[in-house]
Protein backbone atom coordinates (compact mmCIF):
# COMPACT_ATOMS: atom_id res chain seq x y z
CA UNK A 1 0.00 0.00 0.00
CA UNK A 2 1.40 3.36 -1.01
CA UNK A 3 0.52 5.43 2.09
CA UNK A 4 1.48 8.63 0.30
CA UNK A 5 -1.45 8.06 -2.09
CA UNK A 6 -3.93 8.45 0.79
CA UNK A 7 -5.41 11.95 0.72
CA UNK A 8 -7.94 13.74 2.96
CA UNK A 9 -11.46 13.40 1.50
CA UNK A 10 -13.98 15.12 3.74
CA UNK A 11 -16.34 15.24 0.74
CA UNK A 12 -16.77 11.45 1.01
CA UNK A 13 -18.73 11.60 4.29
CA UNK A 14 -21.76 13.37 5.79
CA UNK A 15 -21.36 15.11 8.12
CA UNK A 16 -17.64 15.77 8.13
CA UNK A 17 -15.33 17.59 10.47
CA UNK A 18 -14.26 21.15 9.75
CA UNK A 19 -12.80 24.03 11.76
CA UNK A 20 -16.19 24.76 13.35
CA UNK A 21 -17.21 21.13 13.94
CA UNK A 22 -14.02 19.30 14.86
CA UNK A 23 -15.84 16.46 16.69
CA UNK A 24 -17.37 15.14 13.48
CA UNK A 25 -15.85 12.24 11.48
CA UNK A 26 -12.68 12.55 9.36
CA UNK A 27 -12.06 10.74 6.08
CA UNK A 28 -9.09 9.94 3.87
CA UNK A 29 -8.46 7.43 1.13
CA UNK A 30 -7.53 6.47 -2.40
CA UNK A 31 -10.34 6.87 -4.98
CA UNK A 32 -11.74 3.50 -6.03
CA UNK A 33 -9.48 1.58 -3.65
CA UNK A 34 -9.66 2.55 0.00
CA UNK A 35 -11.63 4.74 2.39
CA UNK A 36 -10.61 5.24 6.02
CA UNK A 37 -13.04 7.08 8.30
CA UNK A 38 -12.19 8.05 11.87
CA UNK A 39 -15.35 8.35 13.96
CA UNK A 40 -14.68 10.08 17.30
CA UNK A 41 -16.91 9.27 20.22
CA UNK A 42 -18.83 12.41 21.07
CA UNK A 43 -21.06 12.98 24.03
CA UNK A 44 -23.47 15.89 23.92
CA UNK A 45 -21.40 19.00 24.50
CA UNK A 46 -21.84 22.72 24.83
CA UNK A 47 -20.51 24.81 21.98
CA UNK A 48 -19.51 28.32 23.04
CA UNK A 49 -20.00 31.24 20.73
CA UNK A 50 -18.46 34.70 20.90
CA UNK A 51 -21.24 35.90 23.22
CA UNK A 52 -20.42 33.10 25.72
CA UNK A 53 -23.92 31.70 25.26
CA UNK A 54 -23.83 27.91 25.07
CA UNK A 55 -25.73 25.81 22.57
CA UNK A 56 -26.09 22.10 23.29
CA UNK A 57 -25.06 20.01 20.31
CA UNK A 58 -26.36 16.45 20.41
CA UNK A 59 -24.53 13.25 19.52
CA UNK A 60 -26.88 12.70 16.57
CA UNK A 61 -25.58 15.91 14.95
CA UNK A 62 -22.01 14.62 15.18
CA UNK A 63 -22.28 10.96 14.11
CA UNK A 64 -21.49 9.61 10.66
CA UNK A 65 -24.67 9.40 8.60
CA UNK A 66 -23.49 8.60 5.06
CA UNK A 67 -20.49 7.49 3.07
CA UNK A 68 -20.93 9.47 -0.17
CA UNK A 69 -19.72 9.55 -3.76
CA UNK A 70 -19.30 5.77 -3.95
CA UNK A 71 -17.94 4.82 -7.35
CA UNK A 72 -20.06 2.77 -9.77
CA UNK A 73 -18.80 -0.76 -10.30
CA UNK A 74 -16.59 -0.79 -7.21
CA UNK A 75 -17.33 -3.49 -4.64
CA UNK A 76 -16.17 -2.45 -1.17
CA UNK A 77 -15.70 -4.78 1.80
CA UNK A 78 -16.33 -2.87 5.00
CA UNK A 79 -15.47 -3.33 8.65
CA UNK A 80 -15.17 -1.41 11.88
CA UNK A 81 -11.70 -1.39 13.42
CA UNK A 82 -11.64 -0.98 17.20
CA UNK A 83 -8.59 1.18 18.06
CA UNK A 84 -8.84 0.12 21.73
CA UNK A 85 -8.75 -3.67 21.25
CA UNK A 86 -7.34 -3.92 17.72
CA UNK A 87 -10.28 -6.12 16.71
CA UNK A 88 -12.03 -6.04 13.35
CA UNK A 89 -15.83 -6.19 13.14
CA UNK A 90 -16.76 -7.23 9.55
CA UNK A 91 -19.89 -5.65 8.05
CA UNK A 92 -19.93 -7.39 4.68
CA UNK A 93 -20.17 -5.52 1.40
CA UNK A 94 -21.27 -1.91 0.84
CA UNK A 95 -24.54 -1.59 -1.06
CA UNK A 96 -24.97 2.07 -2.08
CA UNK A 97 -28.34 3.70 -2.74
CA UNK A 98 -29.31 5.46 -6.00
CA UNK A 99 -27.50 8.61 -4.82
CA UNK A 100 -24.25 6.59 -4.46
CA UNK A 101 -24.44 6.81 -0.64
CA UNK A 102 -24.30 4.16 2.08
CA UNK A 103 -25.45 4.53 5.69
CA UNK A 104 -23.19 2.51 7.99
CA UNK A 105 -24.68 0.74 11.01
CA UNK A 106 -23.93 2.01 14.49
CA UNK A 107 -20.59 0.83 15.93
CA UNK A 108 -20.79 -2.12 18.35
CA UNK A 109 -20.04 -0.03 21.46
CA UNK A 110 -19.69 3.67 22.26
CA UNK A 111 -16.10 4.89 21.84
CA UNK A 112 -13.81 5.98 18.97
CA UNK A 113 -13.89 3.78 15.84
CA UNK A 114 -12.30 3.53 12.42
CA UNK A 115 -14.51 2.44 9.53
CA UNK A 116 -12.59 0.94 6.62
CA UNK A 117 -13.86 0.31 3.10
CA UNK A 118 -11.56 -1.75 0.86
CA UNK A 119 -12.08 -2.44 -2.84
CA UNK A 120 -12.37 -6.21 -3.40
CA UNK A 121 -10.06 -5.87 -6.43
CA UNK A 122 -7.46 -3.82 -4.52
CA UNK A 123 -6.23 -6.95 -2.77
CA UNK A 124 -7.72 -9.61 -0.60
CA UNK A 125 -10.11 -7.93 1.85
CA UNK A 126 -8.52 -7.64 5.26
CA UNK A 127 -5.01 -8.21 3.92
CA UNK A 128 -4.51 -4.89 2.18
CA UNK A 129 -3.56 -3.18 5.41
CA UNK A 130 -1.78 -4.87 8.30
CA UNK A 131 -2.91 -3.95 11.79
CA UNK A 132 -0.15 -4.50 14.32
CA UNK A 133 0.58 -3.45 17.86
CA UNK A 134 3.39 -0.92 17.98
Amino acid sequence: LDWQSIKPRQDWIEPSADSENYLRPYCAGIPGKLRIIYIPSTLPFIKRDAGARGDIISFSEQKLKFITKLESGIKYSVFYFDPITGEKHPLGTVRPDKKRRWAPPKPPVFHDWVLILENHDFGKPGLTIEYKDV
